[in-house]
């Protein structure tokens, strides 16, 4: 801890020495941080804390915070999705015996970056004895998902939400079952308890430092909380103190209101307690934090099953969603977007064998509203982009299987379609009359595909462009899915239901647009879980309209695809 020692006193004196700095970091009118943009992945700060733990007890010990501070100096804070080269360029130049100190001197917000990762993550790592009995630096934080408990989540901190008013999430979801024992990450004080008109019931908890506030949200109805919790209490990293629901998004207490079961994980920094209630509040992405814990899950006992009877969750399944593109006979182009009729035949052939059975997406919007029921083990089958091929090969296979498809329309692909004379299956595209043939075959669902934004440029697919405003990207937005439901309407009879976003490319802005146009379901290309829940469509964070899928390559084997796309669901 002395390198760390020596650090914070460094920052310290650049406060005082560095007006300059001081008023970049902290603001003019405030001797504390007023701002933290967190971006270490898990593979960073794994990085830092094997050399942390590795070189404890040597000359060239220092501690991961330092690492990562001296590494997010040189990066300005950034860093990639995996392994971190500024990271592994600390770690060489401190194992070949430089300082951190000297290392610091030519980086001149180190002081800055120091003192703010030591307030996020600095209760990863304590120091204590190992099992030997030698004095060692071992792991002290925790998921919040205790062990033999699945969850998924991905990046959504400073996506939009609606409810109330118009805000960022500021913080991190992880999709779970309904009951799953929530742990405390690290140690401290229950600070907030009760009930909360967007988070439901919910539990705010002090670091014992004073420099985090946890916030865990949306907790179980009917039995939110840990025998024993209470404001005041003081609870240790790896505690259970409550379970997973989905209650909150309403003024009624021990309302279930949001369209998917998850804890809400957030995490509020605080540099000075004029921070803490304010609209200086400083809340950080989790998601690294979050994935680094991962491998860290506590034991807990068995989840209490007792339950008021009013307090019965709905119904609730899981949809896994299978992504498929063009379909060949003899695919003579590598790509992760061609498959053959055979593989496609392969897949169906494992889902019934195994309990699986398809549905449309009209099937599971009618379950989300309350209106109909689920088999067990529901499947989606999607079809993007809408290739000539799909009209080729699939009804056939539908016919065979007796299984509905998706198919996602691009308008323009089709208008195009319609005067171009070559109808080579390896690359033409359905016109609207090949639409109409699947139609009143009975066995597909046409979804939108935006009219012309399933292109790369100007802006990758239906996403904002840098620099774009939010009202023009809205407007851009909303111009284009309404000429294609007009399209739709005009040569199928209806407008679609359903949104499939090109190349899987969204903004925060685009779940409101589509919410307005009345969409009741999109789908994404984001490899994440998706749970149902019955009666709750018209609610929660997203719910049916940020549908996860994961796609269908070529070069694995049906077993190995299946065993991805269903890996979350375990």
């Amino acid at each position: 801890m002395k390198i760390r020692l020596w650090a914070i006193i460094l920052a310290v004196f650049l406060l005082i020495s560095c007006n300059s700095g001081a008023k970049a970091w902290y603001g003019s009118r405030a001797p504390y941080i007023r701002w933290v943009e967190f971006h270490p992945s898990a593979a960073a700060i794994r990085q830092a804390v094997d050399y942390d733990r590795k070189s404890y007890g040597t000359p060239a010990h220092a501690d991961y915070v330092t690492v990562l501070a001296l590494a997010a100096a040189r990066t300005g804070g950034e860093f990639p999705a995996g392994r971190s080269d500024a990271v592994a360029e600390v770690v060489r130049r401190l194992g070949q015996g430089e300082r951190a100190e000297d290392i610091a001197e030519s980086l001149p917000y180190f002081g800055y970056y120091l003192e703010a990762y030591d307030a996020a993550i600095g209760f990863l790592l304590r120091e204590g004895r190992d099992s030997g009995g030698a004095w060692t630096r071992i792991p002290a934080a925790y998921s919040p998902i205790a062990a033999g408990y699945g969850y998924s989540h991905c990046r959504d901190f400073g996506n939009v939400r609606s409810f109330g008013y118009r805000r960022p999430h500021l913080g991190n979801d992880l999709c779970g079952a309904v009951g799953t024992p929530i742990v405390a990450v690290e140690g401290g004080t229950v600070e907030a308890l009760g009930w909360n008109r967007y988070g439901g019931w919910r539990v705010g908890i002090r670091s014992d430092d004073g420099r985090r506030y946890w916030y865990y949200a949306h907790l179980r109805r009917g039995h939110p909380y840990a025998e024993g919790m209470a404001e005041g209490v003081h609870v240790d990293a790896g505690d259970v103190i409550g379970y997973l629901g989905c209650t909150g998004y309403s003024d009624r207490e021990d309302t279930n209101n949001m369209s998917t079961p998850h804890l809400h994980l957030g995490l509020q920094l605080i540099f000075d307690e004029s921070q803490k209630d304010s609209d200086n509040e400083i809340w950080i992405d989790v998601y690294g934090i979050v994935e680094y814990l991962s491998s860290r899950r506590a034991s807990v006992a068995a989840v209490p099953e007792a339950v008021p009877a009013d307090a019965a969750e709905p119904a609730r399944v899981a949809l896994p969603v299978v992504m498929y593109h063009s379909v060949l006979r003899s695919p003579n182009a590598k790509s992760d977007y061609i498959i053959s009729p055979d593989t496609i035949r392969a897949d169906i052939a494992w889902l019934l064998a195994h309990g699986y059975t398809p549905v449309t997406l009209a099937d599971v919007i009618a379950f989300a509203d309350g209106e109909g029921t689920l088999p067990p083990k529901p499947v989606v089958l999607t079809f993007d982009d809408g290739y000539l091929n799909n009209a080729v090969y699939l009804p056939a296979i539908a016919a065979e299987f007796g299984v509905p498809m998706l198919i996602s329309a691009v308008g323009r692909f089709a208008d195009d379609a319609e005067t171009d004379p070559d109808r080579c299956p390896s690359y033409a595209m359905l016109r609207w009359s090949d639409y109409r043939a699947l139609r009143d075959d009975g066995h597909f669902e046409i979804a939108n595909h935006t009219y012309d934004m399933h292109r790369l440029s100007p802006r990758k697919g239906a996403s904002r462009r840098p620099g774009e405003s939010a009202a023009d990207y809205r407007a851009t937005l909303e111009r284009d899915l309404r000429l294609m439901q007009t399209r739709l309407a005009d040569e199928l009879g209806s407008p679609a239901q359903v949104f499939v976003y090109p190349f899987g490319a969204l903004s925060p802005e685009s779940e409101d647009v589509l919410r307005e146009l009345g969409f009741r379901a999109a789908l994404t290309c984001c490899d994440t879980a998706n749970f149902i829940t019955s009666g709750l469509a018209e609610h929660g964070e997203g719910g049916l309209l940020v549908l996860g899928r994961l796609n269908r390559a070529p070069g694995l084997s049906t077993e190995e695809y299946m065993r991805r796309l269903l890996r979350h669901y375990e």
